[in-house]
Formats: C-alpha cells, structure tokens, sequence
C-alpha cells in the first residue's frame, strides 16, 4: 500500500517545491501597492484613495474597467520620485499609463513588454537612464511613445521602425548615441510626429528611408549631429514636412 502511494506523495512534494519557488502570484492591487511605495507615495500631491479598502477605480489617476482590471493610470506632475516598480507588468488591461513631468529615475523596467494592450506609454521629463530596453519593441498597440527629456542612453533601436499603430514618438532630449535607424522608414504614413531633438550624440546622415513617412507633420532634430542629405528629392521631402523645428544641417558633399 505504501508503495502504491509513493507516486502521489512525490507529486505533492514536487508541488510544494513549485508552489514555493514561483512565490505568491502578484495581484493588480499589489502592483498599484508597489507603484505607491517605491515611487514615494506619502509625499505625492494627490494621493486621494490609495492603499484604502476602496476599489483601485476610487484611487486618484486609476480607471477601472466593469471586471476591476485596471485600464488607466495618469499621475502626471504629481510628484513621484524613485523607480517604477516591475510589478507594473502584472496590470495587463493597462491601455494608458502616464508618468510625465514627476522625478522618476532608474531604467525603464522590461516587464512593461507585458502590457499588450497599451496604447500610451508617457513618461516625458523625468530622469529615467540607460537604454530602451527590448521588450518594449513587442507593444503592437502603442499609439504615443512619449520618452523625452530624460537621460536614456545607447543606440536608438531599429525595432521602434516595426512598431504598427505608432504615430508619435519623442525621443527628445536625451542621451541616444549614434544615427538614426533606417527601419524608422517602415513607419509609413502612420508616423505623425516624429522628435530626435536634444540628443547630441546623435550622428551621421538622416536616412532616405524617412521619405517613407508620408504622414509626418512635424519633425525635430536640431541639437544634434545628424545632417540632411543634399539631394534634392530628400531635400523636397523634407520640405513637405508641414512643421520643422531646430533643424540641422544639409550633408557636406
């Protein structure tokens, strides 16, 4: 009898082992819990709600859907300082998450490749470092990418070009080195507002492949090391741009 059961004790030991490695499973809640605490949410401006017993759609900057998944998160300008928590990753419904002009530092977290459904991620003028990281570049639904005026670093990615729904990016005063990724062309008529601006590492010849955006209505790229090529087909292309500001040079020949 004993040793008809040693299967089944086995199979529950494996279990406990499992169960015991993977940790207890994240919840939405836990995630918002992780945001407050680790972006220093006793000091923020509006902290109406949080860490309440009410439902996470009664706290200040979260929208929640019929079924309780969080949608939304804005808290712009409200004083956040410290990192943003990988917990993040978990809010998988998220389709708008808004961080702008706060204090955050620390890198992007990768886990944000999770949020499939995300449609604006915003974290314009913080001090967020290091490069984009590579899991972002799998978010099909990104409408805005709004990355300006922190210190992100490294070589702009060419997978940004395979973004499908993009239609505004700001890299805008930051740290990027080197040039500009000719698959950003693949972008086509989607792109709307396009801004390298600021980055003064940035280098080389923009590529003809632009003259695939046929739908950009503004372009920034002055304060930077690019240049435009002389020919005149890129020159009338570039001419087509309804709103240029801070442009560079043309290429010397």
């Amino acid at each position: 009898m004993s040793f008809g059961n040693f299967p089944l004790v086995v199979s529950a030991a494996v279990l406990a082992t499992a169960c015991t490695s993977a940790g207890p499973e994240v919840s939405e809640r836990d995630a918002l819990v992780a945001l407050f605490e680790s972006t220093g949410g006793s000091d923020w401006i509006n902290r109406d709600g949080w860490l309440s017993d009410t439902e996470p759609g009664n706290w200040y900057g979260v929208d929640t859907d019929s079924d309780g998944h969080v949608t939304r998160i804005v808290l712009n300008e409200n004083n956040l300082v410290g990192s943003i928590p990988s917990e993040i990753g978990v809010l998988v419904h998220l389709s708008r998450l808004s961080l702008q002009r706060n204090g955050l530092t620390g890198e992007i977290p990768p886990e944000l490749g999770r949020l499939a459904r995300i449609d604006t991620l915003d974290v314009y003028m913080n001090g967020l470092g290091g490069p984009i990281p590579r899991e972002l570049l799998g978010l099909e639904e990104v409408a805005l990418l709004l990355l300006g005026f922190n210190q992100l670093s490294g070589p702009i990615p060419p997978g940004l070009g395979s973004m499908p729904r993009l239609e505004r990016l700001w890299l805008n005063h930051n740290n990027f080195s080197g040039p500009v990724p000719p698959e950003f062309g693949e972008l086509g008529a989607r792109l709307q507002w396009l801004d390298f601006q600021g980055n003064v590492a940035l280098e080389g010849a923009l590529p003809h492949e632009l003259m695939g955006l046929t739908g950009l209505l503004r372009f920034e790229w002055g304060g930077t090391r690019l240049c435009s090529p002389s020919d005149e087909s890129f020159q009338a292309w570039l001419r087509s741009v309804r709103n240029r500001y801070g442009a560079g040079p043309v290429c010397s020949p």
